[in-house]
């Protein structure tokens, strides 16, 4: 599993009088931040990202949202929300052929759906580390045409979320931290697997 420098989180356990908005706002602007865009600037955009977390993080039920629906919210249209149609020929070397995004998508998620059960029995490191795995996989994938890095995100947030563990917040501080952990993951632990099952050539 995952190993993940904790620096890259803000924990909040400690403050106790940040409410569902106050927190889903915060993991919105970080991970505006993180994906290059100002909050400020695009208000729209913020606070659509701003309510689709406030859902997740609220959530009660430990019901689970499949990424694409997730992506649709945050393209704010259905029809802006496409599964990635090609790959980047710098990066052909660690992404799948587009052609099986949505088969490696759907596995994924069925694992999810299966596994989660199992998860809510173990410690909570670990499950942090499952949870971190999880995103890495999506991000990783880059199953969509736009917006894979904040679904991966609020991927994240919902997992956290149905496990009942608090929520860390995922900080653009140190987003160089994030995308060297994103790499290194890609480039050792996932692309390797996708050539092992012939996904990549």
């Amino acid at each position: 599993m995952a190993r993940v420098d904790a620096d890259l989180f803000q924990k909040l356990e400690g403050e106790s009088g940040m409410d569902w908005k106050s927190i889903a706002e915060e993991a919105a602007r970080e991970s505006a931040l993180i994906s290059g865009f100002d909050p400020q600037k695009h208000d729209e955009q913020f606070n659509l990202h701003c309510r689709i977390l406030r859902d997740i993080l609220s959530c009660t039920t430990g019901a689970l949202t499949h990424p694409l629906i997730i992506n649709m919210d945050l393209c704010g249209h259905r029809e802006r929300a496409q599964y990635r149609r090609g790959t980047r020929a710098a990066e052909a070397e660690y992404l799948p052929d587009a052609r099986y995004v949505r088969t490696l998508l759907l596995m994924w998620w069925f694992g999810v759906q299966r596994d989660i059960v199992r998860v809510m029995r173990w410690d909570e490191e670990r499950q942090r580390a499952w949870v971190w795995d999880q995103h890495d996989f999506i991000i990783s994938l880059e199953p969509f045409k736009s917006a894979n890095g904040r679904t991966a995100r609020a991927v994240y947030y919902m997992l956290i979320t149905a496990l009942r563990l608090s929520p860390h917040i995922i900080t653009a501080e140190k987003a160089t931290v994030y995308y060297a952990h994103k790499r290194e993951y890609r480039e050792k632990t996932f692309a390797p697997l996708m050539r092992a099952h012939g996904y990549i050539s």
